[in-house]
């Protein structure tokens, strides 16, 4: 039973794991807000090499989501489960300086 002036159960929530989408309408020429962490939840399997493929395209940079992820204190023990927030601004500055050093690399 519930008491008048006392909080009122609205409705029953379902939460999941993953990262947030959000059902919004933009005006012509709103550019999207791109929120600052990129979140993802470990699953069975998972490894930072393959993580560091996905996010960063390169396996072999894993070392980079390790650095930039405080909460691995071990890179070779990830668990289901466990999140890794990755920097929005950080991953893009990665790709840009990768980018860099594949144009540097294909120069004469």
């Amino acid at each position: 039973m519930f008491s008048p002036g006392q909080p009122q159960p609205l409705a029953a929530l379902w939460v999941y794991e993953g990262d947030a989408v959000l059902n919004t309408v933009l005006e012509p020429g709103e550019e999207p807000v791109q929120e600052p962490f990129r979140s993802h939840a470990v699953r069975t399997g998972d490894t930072l090499w393959d993580l560091a493929g996905e996010f960063l395209g390169d396996p072999e940079r894993w070392q980079e989501i390790w650095w930039l992820t405080p909460d691995l204190e071990n890179p070779d023990l990830i668990l289901p489960g466990q999140k890794i927030n990755l920097e929005r601004e950080q991953l893009e500055r990665l790709m840009e300086i990768q980018r860099e050093e594949e144009e540097a690399r294909q120069a004469p």
